[in-house]
């Protein structure tokens, strides 16, 4: 969130233009999916996926890049899905975005050579979403059998599992990390 509680429309290409001076952690945790088989999905269903999710990831990247000490101890971590390596039927825009944002994990720690860290986190299910998102209830029961510890993540819990691997950033450079309870 940003200081101020104002959070920009993400499409738009001077949406971080006000974040802080300095940025020492950023989190890319935006993102829309659009539940449609391919038929139903429009260019523009299309496109609005990938702009939140993968192009809006760009923007924020090069603009907190611009914004981490130069020390290199900045770190920018990313949001995947396991939809990006275990899609569901008519996801096909999410899922595709999510491997995608993988991807640029990878360039980007290339790419930036040292100057800052950066990692993605393939997260399972996440209870806040599932339980306010238009559901299949058999589909939400399944999940919860397939987690090894028979629950869905939490979002304060996803928080502090990613600042507890901050310090460890140099280390992970590039890598996505799964946190998905054992689902996949």
């Amino acid at each position: 969130t940003w200081l101020d509680q104002k959070r920009p429309r993400i499409s738009n290409p001077d949406a971080f233009n006000e974040l802080p001076k300095t940025v020492h952690l950023g989190i890319y945790a935006a993102g829309i999916n659009k539940i449609q088989t391919l038929e139903e999905t429009t260019d523009r269903d299309w496109e609005e996926v990938i702009d939140v999710n993968l192009s809006g990831a760009f923007r924020f990247a090069r603009a907190v890049a611009q914004r981490f000490p130069k020390d290199g101890s900045g770190v920018l971590v990313f949001i995947s899905s396991i939809m990006s390596t275990h899609p569901y039927p008519n996801r096909l825009a999410y899922s595709s975005s999510k491997g995608a944002i993988e991807s640029l994990t990878k360039a980007l720690a290339v790419e930036v050579e040292g100057k800052f860290s950066t990692f993605a986190i393939r997260l399972g299910h996440i209870d806040a979403l599932m339980s306010t998102t238009k559901t299949n209830p058999m589909l939400l029961d399944e999940v919860e059998r397939l987690s090894l510890d028979k629950t869905l993540s939490e979002p304060s819990e996803v928080a502090k599992f990613i600042t507890s691997l901050v310090p460890f950033a140099g280390l992970i450079n590039g890598t996505t990390i799964e946190a998905d309870r054992g689902y996949t």
